[in-house]
């Protein structure tokens, strides 16, 4: 149930991150259309550096940091054999979901960045190119990206995810099994 939890909450970050920033622009855009030039160059920035920070990733590390040093501490004074091979397999199971999270969110880290990069040669062109509808779906393609990888990991890595899914799958239909019984009496 606890990685449910940790998925979901996840992927709340991940939405209100992207209602904050849309927010933040058209509440500066408002701003920066009365305020000249120079507001609107603040602006950009300042939108830019939000968009290119994705807090999802750093909170799918620290998640795994989390799970490694319980493994370890949890499994430290057991020292039989095959306690020993099952806190080498997870030792080896959090270390790939580490790299794997890492190297997917900074591969997402760079197609944001690129696009931002487009975006901003775009804009200096005097014709407004069709490109920049394009670069914007893009960049929500990489957020999305990250997004989904980092849960995939995740829940592909985490030892009780599947039974879990499961059990919560079986209880959600066992509860509707007997409210349509209910119903039925009725």
């Amino acid at each position: 149930m606890r990685q449910v939890v940790v998925i979901a909450c996840m992927i709340v970050l991940a939405v209100c991150e992207r209602a904050f920033v849309a927010d933040y622009a058209a509440r500066g855009y408002r701003t920066c259309v009365s305020g000249g030039e120079e507001a609107k160059k603040e602006f950009v920035t300042t939108v830019r550096a939000f968009t290119a920070i994705s807090f999802l990733p750093l909170l799918a590390l620290v998640v795994c940091i989390v799970f490694l040093v319980r493994a370890l501490r949890r499994t430290k004074e057991m020292n039989n054999p095959v306690m020993r091979r099952s806190r080498a397999r997870a030792k080896r199971k959090i270390t790939v979901m580490v790299v794997c999270v890492s190297a997917t969110s900074a591969l997402a880290y760079t197609m944001i960045q690129v696009t931002n990069f487009a975006v901003y040669r775009f804009e200096q062109r005097p014709s407004k190119s069709p490109m920049l509808a394009a670069l914007a779906v893009t960049k929500d393609f990489a957020v999305v990206f990250a997004v989904s990888v980092n849960v995939f990991f995740y829940s592909f890595f985490s030892e009780n995810f599947r039974d879990t899914v499961k059990k919560f799958w079986s209880d959600v239909l066992s509860m509707g099994r007997t409210v349509g019984q209910c119903l039925s009496r009725n």
